[in-house]
């Protein structure tokens, strides 16, 4: 009788462990994905900072980003530019360098010419898409712009930290006459 009591407890015990570890692993998950939200204010111009930050995500040999795709648009009706992380696995005719479809392993860049959108179709194309983080940069004086960014945590940090890196390099450089 006590051997059946002491199994019955430690299977009752197990269950309820293994039902809280489910649990607590489902919240930490849905933590991971949450976007985060980055604001801070860096001199220099939108669309040179811009040009910068994709420029440099483009030559990132880091793994997290080989499915992005970057672009960089421009809104006509405010003086502000935009940088999208696309994931070209939900793009159509994008293949990424690694599938059997691509042979030759061609990775696809865009120029760095930027897109001209207003407002309005920029935030209705954006629903659209299946982007990984975005970086807004609003010009907020002459001289420094107001940068928010919202998306993933991993890729958006080093995104992040290349505006960063970007900010310094540009305000470095001496004034030409």
């Amino acid at each position: 009788m006590t051997l059946r009591t002491l199994l019955t407890l430690t299977l009752s015990f197990s269950l309820i462990a293994c039902s809280n570890i489910s649990e607590t692993l489902k919240t930490d998950r849905e933590v991971e994905q949450t976007p985060q939200s980055f604001n801070q204010q860096f001199s220099g111009e939108h669309a040179a900072l811009a040009k910068c930050v994709v420029t440099k995500l483009q030559s990132d040999g880091k793994r997290a980003l080989n499915d992005l795709q970057f672009k960089h648009k421009q809104f006509s009706d405010k003086e502000a530019s935009e940088v999208l992380a696309l994931d070209t696995r939900y793009l159509s005719n994008v293949y990424p360098a690694y599938a059997p479809s691509n042979p030759d392993a061609v990775k696809t860049t865009g120029d760095l010419n930027s897109e001209m959108f207003s407002s309005e179709e920029s935030a209705a194309e954006k629903k659209q898409m299946a982007y990984t983080f975005s970086i807004l940069l609003e010009k907020n004086d002459y001289a420094s712009v107001m940068a928010t960014l919202d998306g993933d945590r991993y890729t958006g940090a080093i995104g992040w930290k290349i505006l960063e890196f970007c900010a310094k390099a540009i305000s470095e450089q001496p004034a030409t006459p």
